[in-house]
């Protein structure tokens, strides 16, 4: 099986992460998908940003939720990167589907923020992917299983994956027990016993942050679904090498 590479955060080694133009450096690096995450600001506006705080990836503070959308605009989300980068903005999670509609890119989208707003996040992501068509380009995953089952309640045709630390006492029951298609795990102490017991079962299995290329080129050689990294040339380049083998 052909192990994808999905670009963490975007192309988040050499650009500023949760940014267009990690985005797009993606795209033109060939990844085969791009994960990041969402964050519902105090307008109920789903935004692309990792932390629930501003402070870390903007020039601005606070925390997103009690924050509107319309400042979040106003502040730079690349000077902390490099001052190359002052112009980028915060995204709309609605502009970034936008822009991944017209092409080949799976998208991954990881539900972030406070269990208190998970009932707005996940209708607005649902409104969002009912609006540009784009389930079947998605797969949506979250630490927050709680709102991984609030989505799975509203729609069974997106696909979802519990986004967890490691394998489960009993992963691929769980995943069933709940709907969900697959699992993101970090890659550490998975088995190429594991890749094959869940893919018996029509589940899949992503790993994440994977930078270094000995760990890249083995764990393609499991058969992982994919590989998330901040470094997409990097993984390319091990997964092609794993494939001349």
């Amino acid at each position: 099986m052909n192990t994808k590479i999905y670009a963490h955060r975007g192309f988040s080694a050499k650009y500023p992460e949760n940014t267009m133009i990690a985005f797009r450096k993606a795209q033109e690096a060939h990844v085969d998908g791009i994960e990041l995450d969402i964050q519902l600001t105090q307008d109920e506006k789903l935004i692309v940003m990792h932390d629930e705080t501003l402070d870390r990836t903007t020039n601005g503070n606070g925390l997103i939720r009690h924050t509107n959308s319309s400042l979040i605009r106003q502040l730079s989300a690349g000077a902390w990167f490099d001052q190359d980068f002052v112009s980028e903005q915060v995204p709309f999670l609605e502009e970034v589907l936008d822009w991944i509609k017209d092409t080949d890119i799976e998208l991954n989208i990881e539900i972030k923020g406070d269990p208190r707003d998970r009932e707005k996040a996940v209708s607005q992501l649902l409104a969002l992917l009912n609006s540009f068509d784009l389930k079947d380009q998605v797969v949506v995953s979250s630490f927050d299983h709680m709102a991984l089952k609030l989505l799975r309640e509203a729609d069974l045709n997106v696909e979802i994956a519990a986004l967890t630390l490691g394998m489960l006492a009993d992963t691929s029951q769980y995943l069933a027990t709940h709907q969900f298609e697959g699992i993101h795990c970090h890659y550490s102490g998975v088995t190429e016993e594991d890749v094959q017991f869940l893919h018996e079962r029509k589940q899949a299995i992503r790993l994440y942050t994977v930078n270094d290329q000995d760990i890249l080129l083995s764990l393609c050689d499991i058969g992982a679904d994919a590989v998330m990294t901040d470094d997409p040339l990097l993984a390319l380049f091990a997964r092609n090498h794993s494939q001349k083998k």
